[in-house]
């Protein structure tokens, strides 16, 4: 589940400042209700060797959330073979919790009116 995935990448996590560098445009959505957002390319120093790396967020924001030379700060953890990166904002960190919480609650409203209904 991500909201297990992203508490465990904070808790052996550092906070590294990265750049965004560019800004790549997708459209989501069908036909005339697309819209159209944007996936931030961060370029980051790696605490491994030093050296420059670019970083794909996993996520997309609206237009005008972030612009091209922002500095974020990184939730950043390595272990010298695997990285694992993710944007420090409220996001990012919540919206799995949120989206599991709501889950939850429909499975367990669902399995009532399961009960009680049959």
């Amino acid at each position: 589940m991500h909201f297990f995935k992203t508490r465990n990448l904070i808790r052996k996590s550092a906070i590294i400042k990265g750049k965004i560098v560019d800004l790549k445009m997708e459209r989501i959505g069908v036909g005339a209700s697309r819209i159209e957002t944007f996936i931030p390319i961060i370029e980051y120093i790696d605490e491994n060797d030093s050296s420059i790396k670019i970083f794909k967020s996993n996520y997309r924001f609206p237009e005008g959330k972030y612009s091209i030379g922002d500095m974020l700060e990184i939730w950043y953890y390595s272990d010298g073979d695997e990285t694992e990166l993710m944007i420090n904002n409220w996001f990012t960190k919540w919206v799995g919790i949120i989206f599991s919480v709501i889950g939850f609650s429909i499975l367990i409203i669902g399995g009532i009116c399961f009960f009680f209904y049959n």
